[in-house]
């Protein structure tokens, strides 16, 4: 595995509370295209401070969700899925950089 001090902003960032955050972490794991071997991104090697904190953010976030009725949970998730769905284009694009599938196998045609 490739860690490294991280230098530029190729970074992916974590979603915690509803935020995107850049952790403080020490180690980052460098991301490659398959295809090519060039990095595009790097990802935090998080500890156990942040993935406290992303449980009680879940925990959180579960109290308040639990309390909405079913059918207005299935609207969030039928939100959720035209969302994916309006971006599956681009989403498959990112697949295929950065797995190395094909864009044929990465949109599940």
């Amino acid at each position: 595995m490739n860690t490294s001090v991280i230098e530029d902003d190729s970074i992916v960032p974590i979603l915690c509370g509803g935020s995107w955050l850049r952790p403080s972490v020490e180690q980052w794991h460098r991301v490659h295209n398959p295809s090519t071997g060039a990095v595009i991104g790097q990802t935090p090697l998080c500890g156990a401070r942040e993935v406290d904190a992303a449980v009680e953010s879940a925990r959180i976030a579960f109290d308040s969700w639990s309390q909405n009725p079913a059918p207005r949970r299935a609207e969030v998730l039928f939100r959720y899925r035209a969302l994916l769905e309006a971006q599956s284009e681009d989403l498959s694009r990112l697949v295929t950089r950065e797995n190395g599938k094909t864009l044929e196998e990465a949109r599940g045609t």
